[in-house]
């Protein structure tokens, strides 16, 4: 069975990096208030910026373990350089300025890049 390994962005500008066999629902209960791990708990919303699919849970494991070793820099460029796009992109990918809920999920971080990506220090 084909597990994934991911990591995600939470709240509070800090990752998260966990391994499932359905990203999707996983992806519900870190944002949920049931079965979510202990740490995202306090760090909603979370958001998947990297992916990866293992063919078995034993490396998918081993894999996990690897990203948990990398440093927070190492984390970043491995989601850049797979994805191509800058962090600051992947974290706006599907926020809609008109959602009432997308600004009460921008937090002062999400600010920051907005305003760098804009030009402003």
């Amino acid at each position: 069975m084909p597990y994934t390994v991911y990591i995600v962005h939470c709240a509070d500008n800090t990752y998260y990096t966990g391994i499932t066999t359905n990203l999707t629902r996983r992806l519900q209960e870190h944002n949920g208030h049931t079965l979510g791990a202990r740490y995202t708990k306090t760090r909603q919303p979370v958001q998947v910026v990297y992916q990866e699919v293992q063919s078995d849970r034993s490396s998918a494991q081993k894999r996990e373990a690897e990203i948990k070793r990398l440093s927070r820099q190492e984390k970043i460029d491995l989601v850049q350089e797979v994805s191509g796009l800058s962090l600051a992109s992947q974290l706006f990918i599907g926020r809609c300025p008109s959602d009432p809920m997308t600004k009460s999920r921008q937090g002062k971080h999400d600010k920051k890049i907005v305003q760098k990506m804009n030009g402003n220090p």
